[in-house]
């Protein structure tokens, strides 16, 4: 009989799995302007991402995802809770979350001027290109 953490199932799982039903649209519609950050960003974390069963493919998919995650948790469970998550994430090779969090915190106080994370999405991108290689 499995048992699972409702914690986790809560705070991460639903919340991540269901996130991609939204967020891979957006990433594909602007994947002409990612796959440069892709090729140099994924390439310093792929050892530790590839673990995580992450590929150049799926890696624009789960900064997404997973940053939009870390926000929902904040807003629902508390700064503990996210910065747990926050550290997860960094410990398992997304060492750009913090940047990518920090840029949805923007997205969250414009919502007048950016109704939904795609009309955002272009300001994640710049963000993108201010990450410096590590």
């Amino acid at each position: 009989m499995p048992v699972f953490d409702k914690e986790f199932l809560e705070q991460d799982l639903i919340i991540h799995e269901f996130g991609h039903s939204y967020a891979n649209n957006i990433v594909d519609e602007y994947s002409s302007m990612t796959e440069k950050y892709e090729n140099k960003l994924f390439p310093s974390v792929k050892e530790k991402l590839e673990n995580e069963g992450v590929n150049k493919e799926s890696f624009m998919y789960e900064i997404i995802v997973r940053a939009v995650t870390i926000r929902i948790v904040e807003n629902n469970y508390g700064k503990e809770a996210a910065g747990k998550l926050l550290d997860y994430e960094l410990s398992v090779g997304f060492k750009y979350m913090t940047d990518i969090v920090d840029e949805l915190k923007n997205y969250e106080s414009q919502r007048d001027k950016y109704p939904g994370l795609k009309d955002f999405f272009p300001r994640i991108i710049k963000r993108l290109d201010k990450i410096p290689l590590q």
